[in-house]
């Protein structure tokens, strides 16, 4: 069993009373969103160093907090990011019928105790998103990177160590997140980039070297969607295997060995862009 401490990996990208209080159903909407008029401050150590990020928000899944050197968002922004964050974590655990450790019904809110996705939002360039598993689920994420589709990515692979217990190649790490780039945000891949040799390594310092990997796997997604339908995506993280294993043993049960396929998605990649 993989002894989990830190995970935290990079994913490219181009995120005292109440105000106004949930009172809603319960859905993820606005009515779910508090927007605390104190906010509460804290120092999170991150790779670019030491910041201090203050709560600003509270959604029916994620905590928001925000880097306090970089200008304050209006309140009705704020509403919109969470409504985002939230919208993204239903859709993504509603189709995978699954949630990251502690997460979902009767859940107990993981090492932190709290069942909402601690969110930090700061200059995270060129990176779009990291997530951690260290001391609670959190997710960290760009500024400019706050339409939903990062925080869903980076969701994505805390339901992954919420699940398993192997570590995964880098190229399946990644895989699945980028699977769900597609799934739920119709992610299109960069035809002008020549694809990497599939199932091999993988540079994994995030940013701009990075980009060749992410991009040859977001084609493949796309590939396995469009032959497959969304439902690979679930299969893939309902497999107990992982690497090249759970992706033969999906292929298999819809009758393509993963060489045949290989072969076809070289042939699509020639064609298609």
């Amino acid at each position: 069993m993989m002894k989990k401490t830190v995970v935290l990996f990079a994913v490219f990208g181009i995120i005292a009373g109440f105000l106004s209080t949930g009172c809603g159903p319960g859905d993820g909407t606005m009515s779910d969103i508090t927007i605390w008029p104190n906010p509460k401050t804290k120092q999170i150590n991150v790779s670019e160093g030491a910041i201090t990020v203050a709560l600003l928000a509270s959604g029916k899944y994620c905590d928001l907090y925000y880097d306090i050197a970089v200008p304050k968002p209006t309140e009705s922004r704020l509403r919109q990011i969470a409504s985002n964050f939230d919208k993204g974590y239903q859709k993504a655990t509603s189709f995978l019928k699954l949630y990251e450790k502690g997460g979902g019904p009767g859940g107990n809110g993981g090492a932190d105790g709290n069942p909402r996705i601690q969110t930090y939002i700061y200059d995270l360039y060129p990176a779009g998103g990291r997530f951690s598993t260290y001391n609670g689920e959190s997710v960290y994420i760009d500024i400019y990177n706050l339409d939903g589709s990062t925080f869903t990515h980076e969701l994505c692979h805390l339901i992954f160590y919420g699940n398993y217990s192997s570590s995964p190649e880098n190229w399946y790490h990644e895989f699945l997140p980028i699977t769900s780039d597609y799934v739920f945000h119709g992610a299109v891949p960069d035809w002008t980039i020549p694809n990497v040799e599939l199932f091999k390594g993988w540079i994994s310092g995030g940013g701009w070297d990075s980009w060749p990997y992410y991009n040859t796997y977001r084609k493949l997604a796309k590939f396995l969607v469009d032959k497959y339908g969304n439902t690979i995506l679930y299969d893939l993280y309902h497999e107990s295997a992982i690497n090249k294993q759970a992706l033969e043993n999906v292929l298999g049960k819809k009758g393509i060995t993963l060489q045949a396929m290989e072969a076809e998605f070289a042939d699509w990649c020639d064609n298609f862009g």
